[in-house]
């Protein structure tokens, strides 16, 4: 109803979206998007009214309000006597996820944080071994901003509290009145099993591994809203200004996306069949990202910088320079080995068997960068309780509390047998 509405009547969203409303729903929420121009509030109004009529729902007028943005105090009260909403101030939520035009508050993140006290509070951390408490850290505390990490980049005293939340739980049992000694460094229990640590999840590398599927959608998806969108937005596939194919200007959550972006090219490469979705400089077709490659300057670029890989096939030779240097004689020869076909150009991910891309194979690509395999992996392999793996790995890493080493800490006076009490140093 509200498509042909404003297909009538000649209505869009904005000047740089066409679209002429926006509309989310999840059960009984629904999250409109409408611009204020020419006669958009009217005919919202009347599309509700209709469809309520037609239908025989009823619209909760108590339940319903609406968000104005940059709009003048008498625009804001001709929308509030239009739709009989009051007017509500960012940010709102959502699904339980703050809608903002800024950086989320540190306010928006405490339901978050007050329910990872709360399920800790629950457990009985003195009843449980160390392996034990290890595990529920896995599987629970950590998976449960997962939800925020899809979406947002967590702030680093969020994901620093949550880790002295599940720190003191695994050393302390989660008493805050007791301290309790750390036997590893942290960022060793991050650490994977195969390359000597204990499985816990880095929640920031996983945060990139989930906001990385985002770019994935980008590419690989061809009709999405977040794709629409995003590319009337911040592409910038008409210019000839190098060396991005997006602009740099946008949202806090756009800005972050384009710092993870070099991530995504190089854990990605087009296999090409008709050529029309890489861009010649920007994407790996082939011989990899030609603008990184080569390390190129602005000023070493050609004019036409945004070519996609098949206008540089049949235009990039009349276009060079001449005479040709070694980089662009490397190019043309490239660019000479490619066989066209008329299937679509599909996008690979590196590190999934499949080329599909999944967050685990992203944050174990992360995880693993520049390390190598562990021989306490065998620790992990024993045929025993994982309280037991975990004592044997604390020993070979000779990291248990034996009494020369409390001593060394100053934790105690003396050494003394635990039998007959009989003082050894």
């Amino acid at each position: 109803m509200c498509e042909a509405a404003a297909t009538s009547l000649n209505i869009s969203l904005s000047s740089k979206l066409p679209f002429p409303f926006q509309l989310f729903q999840y059960a009984d929420d629904t999250l409109i998007f409408a611009s204020v121009k020419g006669a958009s509030i009217r005919t919202l109004a009347l599309v509700l009214n209709l469809f309520s009529k037609v239908s025989s729902l009823a619209i909760n007028g108590d339940k319903s309000g609406f968000v104005p943005l940059n709009l003048p105090p008498q625009v804001v009260n001709f929308v509030q006597s239009t739709l009989g909403y009051t007017p509500t101030d960012l940010p709102i939520t959502y699904l339980g996820m703050p809608l903002t035009s800024c950086n989320p508050e540190k306010t928006s993140f405490m339901p978050l944080l007050d329910k990872i006290k709360k399920i800790l509070d629950g457990w009985k951390g003195r009843l449980l071994s160390r392996a034990g408490r290890l595990q529920l850290c896995k599987s629970v505390i950590s998976a449960i901003p997962i939800y925020f990490m899809s979406c947002f980049k967590l702030p680093s005293w969020l994901t620093k509290s949550i880790d002295k939340i599940m720190r003191s739980f695994i050393w302390s049992s989660g008493n805050d009145n007791k301290r309790g000694i750390a036997l590893i460094n942290w960022n060793l229990i991050y650490t994977s099993k195969d390359y000597g640590g204990w499985g816990l999840p880095d929640l920031k590398l996983k945060n990139i591994a989930m906001l990385l599927r985002w770019w994935w959608h980008l590419y690989s998806e061809n009709a999405s809203i977040w794709k629409s969108t995003a590319t009337l937005l911040f592409s910038r596939r008409d210019s000839t200004i190098p060396p991005l194919r997006w602009i740099k200007q946008g949202s806090f959550f756009w800005r972050f996306m384009l710092s993870l972006r070099y991530i995504f090219q190089m854990s990605t490469c087009w296999q090409i069949g008709n050529a029309v979705k890489p861009l010649l400089w920007f994407d790996n077709w082939g011989i990899g990202n030609l603008f990184s490659l080569f390390d190129c300057k602005r000023n070493q670029l050609p004019e036409h910088c945004n070519l996609s890989l098949a206008q540089a096939i049949h235009d990039l030779q009349t276009m060079l320079p001449r005479p040709l240097t070694f980089f662009h004689s490397t190019v043309l020869q490239s660019l000479h080995n490619i066989h066209l076909t008329n299937s679509p150009d599909v996008l690979h991910w590196k590190w999934d068997p499949g080329g599909n891309f999944t967050s685990k194979s992203a944050y174990t690509m992360m995880a693993t960068a520049g390390k190598v395999k562990s021989s306490l992996l065998s620790v992990w392999n024993f045929k025993s309780t994982p309280t037991i793996q975990l004592f044997s790995f604390l020993w070979f890493s000779n990291r248990l509390l034996t009494q020369d080493r409390l001593l060394r800490w100053n934790c105690i006076d003396n050494i003394g047998c635990s039998l007959c009490d009989t003082q050894v140093l």
